[in-house]
């Protein structure tokens, strides 16, 4: 999937080696303070390509540690997460269940806000807090 030419994949990579004693987070913010500073086109294609390789990580280590979803019925999904944490010691296992709800009524659930008439899958103590309100009724 790669469509950079050899030279700024060589470039990206030996640039990303000087900046391998740091974490992925503080190599985004280093990476994002130098985009803005430089103003050679080469030096910032360089620098977007290893902001993308960066990112890419992330989204990797992020997704290597997010509980994958099982439909175990319409209404419900079951949620466990992985039984290891990132230092390989196990953690407790958690299940989660979701319930499938109707917004009656324009409302915001955890900072996302959702139109009347859509239909989504919320945790049990969210289901109930919106139906209590009358912003909600169960599917």
């Amino acid at each position: 999937m790669e469509t950079l030419s050899l030279n700024i994949i060589k470039l990206r990579d030996g640039f990303l080696k000087k900046y391998s004693d740091l974490s992925l987070s503080n190599l985004s913010l280093k990476l994002k303070e130098l985009l803005d500073n430089e103003t050679d086109e080469i030096k910032r294609i360089v620098i977007l390509a290893s902001r993308v390789d960066t990112i890419r990580k992330r989204i990797e280590q992020i997704n290597s540690v997010l509980p994958l979803k099982n439909n175990t019925d319409n209404n419900k999904v079951e949620m466990k997460p992985k039984t290891e944490s990132l230092d390989g010691k196990p953690k407790d296992e958690i299940i989660e269940k979701w319930i499938k709800v109707t917004i009656k009524e324009s409302t915001e659930v955890n900072g996302v806000r959702f139109p009347e008439g859509i239909k989504i899958d919320v945790t049990k103590e969210d289901s109930e807090r919106l139906i209590a309100s009358g912003k909600a009724e169960l599917v």
